[in-house]
């Protein structure tokens, strides 16, 4: 549990700021001078202000819900048609929440400070760091999960 409760503290975050304001390319203008925004503006801009508000927290629960609805999706595709396992699900979506959006938020910053950049070469770079570094961590933690919760700890 102290694993867990570490990467649950690391979501801890200073107040937030204030919100973006609405670029007016994303705002259309209906009768009466009113603006209104499509559904998809309107969830794009409430989420580019939690990640400017809450980076990392923004990140972890997106990162949950992508893990998640990856493994619901890959469930229903297998061709076994055994049906909905919810507890691997479940698995699946905490890795992303207390692991990689934590993780991925610091290796992020970390990596562009020590890469500055956005050329050719730089995002190469990073692209490589990433593949021998960060994508093999990422791998051995998500396999490892399913090990403990498959065999516990013993194996």
């Amino acid at each position: 549990m102290p694993l867990l409760s570490a990467a649950l503290l690391s979501l801890a975050l200073p107040a937030p700021r204030p919100a973006l304001p609405v670029l007016r390319s994303r705002v259309s203008v209906l009768r009466g001078g009113q603006t209104a925004m499509g559904l998809a503006g309107a969830l794009g801009a409430a989420y580019e202000a939690q990640l400017s508000a809450r980076p990392l927290l923004t990140q972890s629960l997106t990162a949950a819900a992508t893990f998640a609805l990856s493994d619901v999706t890959a469930q229903r595709l297998a061709p076994d048609g055994a049906g909905s396992d919810r507890t691997r699900t479940a698995v699946t979506a905490l890795i992303g929440l207390c692991y990689f959006g934590p993780a991925l938020y610091h290796y992020l910053r970390f990596i562009t400070w020590l890469i500055p950049g956005t050329g050719l070469q730089s995002t190469l770079l990073k692209t490589f760091c990433g593949q021998l570094g960060f994508g093999p961590a990422v791998t051995c933690v998500f396999f490892g999960a399913f090990l403990v919760k498959d065999h516990g700890l013993a194996g």
